[in-house]
């Protein structure tokens, strides 16, 4: 994931980025956690299992997976519009 193109969706869609990790040595996994209001999303990709997962934060560092997909045929565009669908249901 672009971090720049990352960090551009969600400030467009009213969230503040807290957090972006990437470990490109590690399947590309990475991962971000982001804020709107009082609410806490994190948003996890492993590249080993090429899963994308939101997860709602319930309490500190606590967490719970709401929406997740296979993402392993979606180009970097479609990821992106995936998690902007999610954020817009939140």
């Amino acid at each position: 994931m672009d971090e720049l193109e990352f960090k551009h969706l969600v400030t467009s869609l009213n969230y503040k980025v807290k957090k972006f990790e990437s470990h490109p040595q590690v399947f590309g996994s990475w991962l971000a956690v982001i804020k709107a209001d009082k609410k806490e999303y994190r948003i996890v990709y492993e590249g080993r299992d090429t899963y994308l997962q939101l997860q709602e934060g319930t309490g500190r560092n606590k967490w719970l997976n709401i929406k997740d997909q296979d993402i392993h045929a979606l180009g970097p565009e479609q990821e992106l519009n995936l998690i902007k669908q999610w954020l817009n249901a939140t």
